[in-house]
């Protein structure tokens, strides 16, 4: 499976006034400082938790249908829409271009399942074995809006631009602790934990 980002989120679910607010900083010195913390802040949170934050649109590509009639997309959490799907027949005649509307009649979808996941409802996929990119699929993944992101992540990425602020540098004076109910604690009920 290969996954590119198609259309990159519009906005970070923190603002660089809430940051600002958050650590108390009443200059526009650090501006561009704080903007970048806010986006490295973000990424941190959404690698450890496995999911996207802000709506955004990844294509998935595979180069043959499941071995299961289920295809079960890892990387598929905080599935808002499936907005194409392109399949090449197994008999390389041609390739289909679906979109929601139509991938809707043609697949059982689930896509608030944790990961994402659909079939077919004949029950098997008619896709090519040989080659590659044979399927393809574009979704739209996110809590939506950066209003809609659940306020503990909100939090947590206001605590790592807080700490990356304060701590610039590799090594420290002074030894340094995780606060109990930081980061971790506040984005483990979100993490996707695979079994």
């Amino acid at each position: 499976m290969k996954r590119t980002l198609i259309t990159a989120p519009t906005e970070t679910p923190v603002t660089l006034a809430e940051a600002k607010l958050w650590e108390v900083v009443e200059h526009s010195a650090d501006d561009a400082l704080i903007t970048d913390l806010i986006e490295q802040a973000t990424d941190y949170c959404q690698q450890y938790t496995g999911r996207f934050f802000v709506q955004q649109t990844w294509e998935y590509r595979y180069d043959c249908a499941p071995s299961t009639p289920e295809l079960v997309v890892d990387g598929g959490y905080n599935v808002l829409e499936v907005s194409t799907l392109s399949i090449t027949e197994s008999d390389l005649s041609s390739t289909n271009y679906l979109t929601e509307t139509a991938i809707s009649t043609v697949f059982y979808i689930d896509r608030l399942a944790e990961p994402f996941r659909m079939h077919p409802k004949s029950g098997a996929w008619d896709v090519a074995s040989s080659g590659y990119d044979n399927l393809a699929m574009r979704l739209k993944q996110g809590y939506g809006a950066a209003t809609a992101v659940p306020d503990s992540i909100k939090s947590a990425i206001l605590l790592m631009v807080g700490h990356l602020y304060r701590n610039r540098e590799a090594t420290a004076a002074i030894k340094l602790e995780n606060i109990p109910f930081g980061v971790s604690s506040m984005l483990n009920q979100y993490r996707v934990i695979e079994l």
